[in-house]
């Protein structure tokens, strides 16, 4: 689009449509502020519908085509973190906060992230001059390792993951209503799709049937093969009642979400509060009895 001399102006998650997880094909839709770059002038007029998304010089009035980079990178942020880099209780202290261009790589979240990632959201989130072209965004490091991460389906990372999520599940209990009701917010919410994508693969690993569901003889194939024997048959299989909700002996990909999330990098600050907001309706900062049964659907 850029090498055609043509700005988008709007990029934000409304206008980019895929039909699911699995195509390939990803579309930019709504072109109707889009302009056609004048390489010997920048553009003055403002465009734009949503806030959060717009670049700083656009306010200023004084831009070009990397408008849409600082776009695609206020989406990704959004993908990773659940939220916006630059936040704020209305339009104008968003645009206040986009203006001092501060954002936060720090919490725990992103302590889970890797450098290539925060390099490239530091060169996306800039200042015009300083910022990435679409181009060298493709070209960063960061891509390189997505692709290598992609192409080395037995990698020791993705072991890695395997294991973590047996972990999980090895330590899942549904004694604490409450929690688990939180964390189904949570996920239902605030999940980005790279986490999706990461607990997906993991499913279909250990879904050697390809059934769509794990059975009790795979997950203790997948616990002995990557623990070797250092696990309890018995409690692997109490494990597995205490996850299928649905009772019919086996666990869906629904289950094993809810089971196998990280939840120690999950349950962050910040999407804990968000779950706290929810629950508290009257905003007091406490929650009643009442607002609790209203959260669970208890009668």
């Amino acid at each position: 689009m850029h090498g055609r001399n043509i700005v988008h102006g709007d990029i934000k998650p409304d206008n980019i449509h895929f039909r699911g997880v699995d195509d390939d094909i990803i579309k930019l839709i709504d072109f109707g502020t889009s302009k056609r770059i004048d390489v010997k002038h920048q553009m003055h007029a403002i465009y734009g519908t949503n806030a959060y998304f717009i670049a700083p010089e656009v306010f200023e009035k004084n831009y070009s085509e990397k408008c849409d980079v600082w776009s695609c990178g206020v989406i990704l942020y959004l993908m990773i973190a659940g939220r916006p880099p630059f936040d704020g209780n209305d339009s104008s202290q968003v645009i206040q906060c986009i203006q001092t261009g501060k954002f936060d790589l720090e919490s725990e979240i992103w302590s889970y992230m890797s450098n290539e990632l925060k390099d490239l959201l530091q060169r996306m989130l800039t200042r015009d001059a300083k910022r990435l072209s679409a181009k060298e965004v493709l070209h960063h490091p960061w891509f390189k390792l997505c692709e290598k991460m992609e192409n080395t389906s037995d990698s020791h990372a993705k072991q890695q993951m395997i294991h973590k999520a047996l972990y999980n599940l090895s330590h899942f209990s549904t004694r604490n209503t409450v929690k688990q009701a939180a964390l189904g917010y949570l996920i239902q919410h605030f999940m980005n799709a790279s986490d999706y994508e990461e607990l997906e693969q993991i499913f279909q690993a250990l879904d050697t049937s390809g059934e769509g569901f794990l059975s009790k003889e795979e997950l203790l194939e997948g616990y002995k093969k990557y623990y070797g024997h250092d696990f309890n048959e018995q409690e692997v299989e109490q494990l597995i009642q205490m996850a299928d909700q649905s009772d019919d002996g086996r666990i869906g990909y629904n289950e094993f979400v809810m089971t196998c999330v990280d939840r120690d990098k999950f349950l962050s600050l910040d999407k804990l509060e968000a779950v706290f907001s929810e629950l508290d309706v009257d905003h007091n900062n406490m929650i009643s009895f009442a607002e609790m049964k209203t959260f669970l659907g208890a009668d």
